[in-house]
């Protein structure tokens, strides 16, 4: 789930066995920071974190962290704090629409009807007998 969620690559790109641990090591801090992010992001809205889309939610904090790996020492801390609390808003509007209400429900069922139930297929053996009736067009 990591791997097709997070890395753009269909392979690992470590050669061994130490690399592979660390990588793996890398992709979970990565996840739990998302998930902070959404936990977060659900928790100042009031919306349910299950809502909060986690592909989403990876885009918008990719293209934050370009972002002030760009501005790096260019803006102050109000303006950082301004971007992140917007990036959050963003994140927030793009959750998941609520499910409204099931139209019919699990526990009811449909009413059984009256007719007779089928306890035991039947099957006919021996030879099929059958015709063809074909009007044929009579041309003059």
């Amino acid at each position: 789930m990591l791997k097709l969620d997070m890395c753009s690559s269909p392979r690992q790109r470590n050669h061994t066995p130490l690399t592979a641990v660390q990588e793996l090591g890398a992709m979970i801090l990565g996840y739990l920071g998302l998930v902070d992010y959404r936990v977060e992001a659900a928790v100042e809205s009031g919306v349910q974190v299950l809502r909060i889309n986690f592909i989403k939610t990876l885009r918008v904090v990719q293209g934050l962290w370009q972002f002030f790996d760009v501005s790096s020492g260019i803006l102050s801390r109000n303006q950082i704090n301004l971007v992140i609390n917007r990036s959050m808003r963003l994140i927030v509007d793009s959750a998941i629409p609520k499910r409204g209400n099931r139209s019919c429900h699990r526990k009811l069922r449909q009413p059984v009807s009256g007719w007779v139930r089928l306890r035991k297929n039947t099957y006919l053996k021996g030879p099929v007998d059958f015709f063809i009736n074909a009007m044929i067009p009579q041309i003059t």
